[in-house]
């Protein structure tokens, strides 16, 4: 309810202005979700893609930013 008074934007929003900017993409991790107790296919319809941690690392080795949530 803060979040709306202060008119901050919805997580989502955020999200599709990044990818709108510039090079965002939005991998949950496959263990993460797990520990969790989440189902990939629960989050699907909300991430780029699901992957194990090493994966993500590896695919952003070479990234200029990165982050971890």
């Amino acid at each position: 309810r803060l979040l709306k008074e202060k008119k901050v934007p919805k997580i989502s929003e955020m999200f599709q202005d990044a990818k709108q900017v510039g090079q965002f993409r939005l991998i949950a991790c496959s263990a993460g979700l797990e520990y969790m107790g989440v189902d990939a296919s629960a989050v699907e319809k909300n991430v780029d893609e699901v992957m194990g941690l090493p994966a993500i690392l590896s695919l952003t080795a070479e990234a200029e930013t990165k982050l971890f949530i």
